[in-house]
């Protein structure tokens, strides 16, 4: 097979099209996939992925002898993506990543946990470790061509990748994605590079030879930009270009021409901007630039529903948050009178609930969200939420209405959220639980942090519930039980201290899992302190670490004075600058 170099190098010697519309057939999966990520939107990542090819036309004649095609194009892809996710795109649908996600053709229960992550994950490999992921399970490379793309064995390359993928994994550990290596692995392979629309190969290929000619004027070289610039300024002449290479057009007129609809009368565009853009246009007629646009003479009609809630995410976006307010409390008028509704028009009213409650408007955010329920009552997120905001109310009777029905309900439906069904039912029993704790319920609370802990037993999450249930355990004085739960949490936290292995990325949760284990008993349990001067240690902080192991010694009473001596040895270890070690 002819390497991507080779048919570089026949464009960019012979111009031959054949070529590029190759590199174009075996590198748009990657590309169209990685745009879809960021941007959330298919005609977004459309317009992306014209704009990334367009650069390689462009830049084919520049690129070094050993450049990876798959990592250059994946960069730039990547690049272009976050220029248009913090333009003002206004045909941008996105999602809010940390609450909701709109999961396109998933095929493994994992993926809806990887796939809205991916994108921030693989910009944390170095270069290397990303290329290598990218040719074994993106392009699903053999070893063999993995290693002869890297200038490497088969053997270093199976090591790269498996130290890339490891990577991954605890990327996404740490965001309370638990996946095996060999899972992560698979899941990506299947996943990760979807087809792309029907139409875009021909489309894009057909701008490269545009691309690919002399542009004598920077002019020029904005329409060809215009393929990823989603703002309002550069919208008529994308849509153009785009809807020039759809219908076959492929002549490109690189002298000056006069415009025969005039850009100047775009309201949007100043003056200047309108004389900057006259030169070098398509050869469109009138009839077809009046049909991309959806301006008519100079007014503009008002916007949709759904573009009102785009413009405001911009807004949100940008921190914004009076205008973002006020375009989704219009998009929400419209869409209650039934107007301009779309397939994922509720998350108008979720977006809106969180605008409101960080405004503390709690009682117009749980109004939204009822108005959200009315459509869909059996989703998780709009419930949760609405349940907290009530408990912000006091109403905390509505509130525990809103848990019970999360967790009593089979039905509930939790495919849209980031979490798992199983930390989202946890969730829910521990601000359940916390509500009958402040009402003093203590047996109902602590039966619920129960369950919460059988629902997700390990994590961020579940060290404060044992924190939170060994305190009521404490106060009910069941001291027993009490220190049960301040042992879990030392030992947890023991365990990190004294491993070899020990990760750093767990060093946070090491450190909070002891100082949670030694609060339980307000710092008077030695064996609590001296987890707590362990993990100190191991964390470098040595001043910390021998201060808690003096209070611990402090302690010790006459029925546990045989433990003074490895106590204090433990103690010189931390002066000499040690850690402890597994004995």
């Amino acid at each position: 097979m002819t390497s991507d170099l080779e048919l570089l190098k026949r464009y960019t010697r012979d111009r031959a099209e054949d070529a590029f519309a190759e590199l174009v057939r075996r590198h748009l999966g990657l590309v169209y996939s990685a745009a879809l990520r960021q941007v959330r939107s298919p005609q977004l990542a459309e317009e992306v992925a014209q704009s990334a090819f367009t650069d390689l036309a462009r830049e084919a004649a520049k690129l070094k002898p050993d450049t990876i095609l798959t990592a250059w194009l994946y960069q730039v892809t990547r690049r272009t993506a976050i220029d248009v996710v913090r333009g003002e795109a206004r045909r941008q649908l996105r999602e809010k990543i940390a609450t909701e996600m709109n999961v396109m053709n998933a095929t493994a229960d994992d993926w809806t946990h990887i796939e809205p992550l991916l994108e921030d994950a693989m910009a944390a490999l170095d270069d290397t470790d990303r290329t290598a992921v990218l040719l074994r399970y993106f392009e699903n490379k053999s070893l063999r061509e993995v290693g002869a793309t890297l200038g490497t064995s088969d053997d270093a390359a199976q090591k790269r990748v498996s130290r890339a993928v490891e990577r991954l994994r605890e990327f996404f550990a740490k965001r309370g994605v638990t996946v095996g290596a060999s899972g992560l692995a698979v899941v990506i392979s299947a996943n990760a590079v979807q087809a792309a629309p029907v139409g875009l190969a021909v489309a894009i290929s057909s701008a490269a030879a545009l691309a690919g000619t002399t542009l004598t004027t920077a002019a020029a070289a904005t329409v060809m930009k215009a393929f990823a610039m989603t703002t309002l300024q550069k919208t008529i002449i994308g849509a153009t270009l785009v809807a020039a290479l759809r219908v076959g057009i492929h002549s490109y007129k690189s002298r000056q021409a006069s415009v025969t609809p005039s850009v100047a009368a775009i309201p949007a565009i100043d003056n200047d901007s309108a004389e900057s853009l006259r030169p070098a246009t398509l050869e469109v007629a009138p009839s077809q630039l009046a049909e991309s646009t959806t301006f008519a003479g100079n007014t503009q009609p008002s916007p949709t529903a759904r573009e009102l809630y785009e413009r405001g995410l911009v807004h949100e976006r940008e921190k914004r948050y009076d205008e973002a307010l006020a375009d989704l409390t219009k998009s929400a008028e419209l869409l209650d009178q039934g107007i301009g509704r779309w397939q994922w028009f509720t998350d108008v009213y979720f977006t809106r609930s969180g605008l409101l409650a960080g405004k503390k408007d709690y009682a117009g955010a749980v109004a939204a969200l009822t108005r959200m329920l009315e459509f869909e009552p059996k989703r998780y997120s709009p419930r949760f939420n609405r349940a907290r905001y009530f408990t912000e109310l006091g109403q905390t009777d509505a509130a525990i209405a809103d848990y019970s029905a999360i967790v009593e309900d089979p039905d509930t439906d939790f495919s849209s959220n980031v979490q798992p069904k199983e930390k989202c039912l946890a969730s829910a029993y521990e601000y359940r639980g916390l509500i009958y704790r402040d009402r003093r319920e203590y047996d109902k609370a602590v039966a619920d942090f129960t369950e919460s802990l059988r629902m997700d037993p390990s994590g961020g999450s579940g060290m404060i519930v044992y924190w939170r249930r060994g305190l009521l355990y404490r106060t009910t004085r069941q001291i027993d039980k009490a220190l049960e739960d301040a042992n879990s949490l030392s030992q947890w936290a023991l365990q990190w201290a004294i491993a070899p292995d020990s990760k750093e990325s767990d060093r946070d949760q090491a450190l909070t899992a002891a100082r949670f284990g030694s609060e339980i008993f307000e710092h008077q349990q030695p064996y609590q302190l001296e987890v707590l001067a362990a993990v100190k240690a191991k964390a470098g902080d040595f001043t910390q670490a021998v201060h808690e192991q003096e209070r611990a010694i402090k302690l010790l009473t006459p029925a546990n004075e045989d433990q003074r001596p490895a106590m204090q040895a433990r103690l010189d270890l931390y002066k000499a600058g040690k850690p402890l070690a597994r004995e």
